[in-house]
């Protein structure tokens, strides 16, 4: 956390800071509207009027967004006072005589945001612990409640995406008995090398850096990491909308898009990519002890040419704006979106790391390799002869070498084991010594060599040739 400060704790900062100037702006605005209701009018006091009006709303964006940081590092009833307040806020009246009652409320609600060293510690403990989780797999029931929904086309061989997969466990679940090709993407040496047992394809190392074909697939399963962090050049990365706007170009047309993510990341920029790509939008939220873990849902649409999908927007993000209307997963209907039948061919599918153990399978499966290296050719097949008589070094060679090792049939029948025996001879010689004083001169010489051994084992014994 020295180079990076959490996104959400970044967002909570600057909510503190807007909520306080907003509201010290808006107790003016009311001072000055009523000065001007009183000196000049209401014609003359419409501009400080339209002025506390988007001050209101302003204060209601702010207490929003804080919502969602404090829901994303486990503040959940701060969350909801901050959803209380927000409905306090949009009603109040403008014309009301004191602003009092509603600014004190704002202002405390900013005093407590967790901001002072000892609740931000304790912030920052809970986003650790999600960080070392690492990563969010979908749990069996869950995908089995989204696999339900999904109808395969019959006489076409499809193609599934999984530009974050894990362990491929779930796209395996889903693609299970069906007609179909995996292909998954994931981050982590350790955990793609698992996807490798559990998927066709597995491009290993960051998706941004992948090359995958487009408009090829016909179902995205999609679960991207979701804790956006604010890096030391104070760029700002929000992961599960990075990956939603980079995938659905690999997506065919009237293909099914399936995007998991908590339900307060469904954010108006993220409805407003939906609404633009896709049809048929349907939310449903994860059950019970799985809800309560991550407040997942899981939005599920078909992709449609882009249009302008800005008046759609609001009326979907509305769904997920009260929890308890969001129907649950199982409430999902049976055989409710149709997969389109292949159309193209994955041409391209790359990752930024090299996948030496899909690589290895390809070979072992190519029809080449076999033709090359394992089916045995004529010459192969044949009793294979010296074309001139061996010398006898040349069959001590081949002795030794093991490869006459073996049972010998016919009148004296026997076994042969052949090998090379090393062996190391130190001689020790003195020097001529010229003068009777000087000390004696001393050499070692080691000789190293390799000695033919060949045992024979006959039925009378054991016999040693050397």
């Amino acid at each position: 956390m020295e180079l990076e400060t959490h996104y959400s704790l970044r967002c909570l900062l600057n909510a503190q800071s807007g909520l306080r100037s907003t509201a010290a702006e808006l107790a003016k605005l009311r001072r000055r509207l009523d000065k001007m209701l009183r000196e000049k009018g209401m014609e003359t006091a419409r501009p400080v009027h339209d002025s506390i009006v988007r001050g209101k709303e302003k204060l209601c964006s702010l207490l929003n967004g804080s919502r969602l940081s404090l829901l994303e590092i486990g503040q959940e009833e701060l969350a909801s006072a901050s959803q209380k307040l927000v409905c306090s806020v949009r009603h109040f009246p403008i014309m009301a005589p004191d602003y009092t009652p509603m600014l004190t409320s704002v202002l405390k609600f900013a005093d407590l945001l967790p901001i002072k060293d000892d609740s931000l510690s304790a912030a920052l403990g809970h986003l650790a612990n999600l960080a070392k989780i690492g990563y969010y797999p979908t749990d069996p029931a869950h995908v089995a409640y989204l696999s339900q929904a999904l109808v395969f086309p019959e006489n076409s061989k499809i193609n599934l995406l999984d530009p974050c997969c894990g362990e491929g466990l779930a796209l395996e679940r889903i693609a299970q008995g069906q007609n179909c090709h995996t292909f998954g993407v994931e981050l982590d040496d350790s955990r793609a090398r698992q996807a490798c047992e559990h998927l066709e394809r597995v491009a290993m190392g960051s998706y941004f850096y992948s090359r995958i074909s487009h408009n090829a697939f016909q179902l995205l399963y999609l679960n991207p990491p979701y804790l956006s962090t604010i890096g030391a050049n104070g760029t700002r990365t929000r992961e599960e909308r990075r990956f939603l706007i980079e995938t659905i170009p690999h997506l065919a047309e009237h293909g099914v898009l399936i995007y998991i993510i908590p339900y307060y990341r469904l954010t108006p920029d993220i409805a407003r990519v939906l609404c633009d790509n896709f049809e048929k939008l349907s939310v449903y939220r994860f059950c019970g002890k799985e809800f309560t873990k991550f407040h997942q849902i899981a939005v599920l649409g078909c992709r449609i040419p882009r249009k302008d999908g800005s008046r759609l927007a609001p009326a979907f993000l509305s769904r997920v704006e009260i929890l308890e209307q969001i129907p649950t997963l199982d409430e999902l209907p049976p055989e409710s979106y149709a997969l389109p039948p292949a159309t193209a061919k994955v041409q391209i599918f790359y990752g930024s790391v090299f996948n030496e153990v899909e690589l290895a399978r390809q070979l072992e499966s190519s029809a080449l390799c076999k033709k090359l290296y394992r089916e045995e050719n004529v010459l192969d097949r044949m009793d294979k002869q010296p074309l001139l008589p061996l010398k006898v070094g040349q069959v001590g060679l081949i002795a030794g070498s093991g490869m006459v090792n073996g049972y010998a049939g016919g009148e004296a029948p026997h076994v042969i084991k052949g090998y090379m025996q090393p062996e190391e001879t130190i001689t020790v010689t003195s020097a001529p010594q010229q003068d009777p004083n000087a000390s004696q001169m001393m050499y070692q010489h080691n000789k190293k060599s390799n000695h033919l051994r060949i045992n024979i084992l006959t039925p009378h014994g054991i016999k040693s040739l050397s």
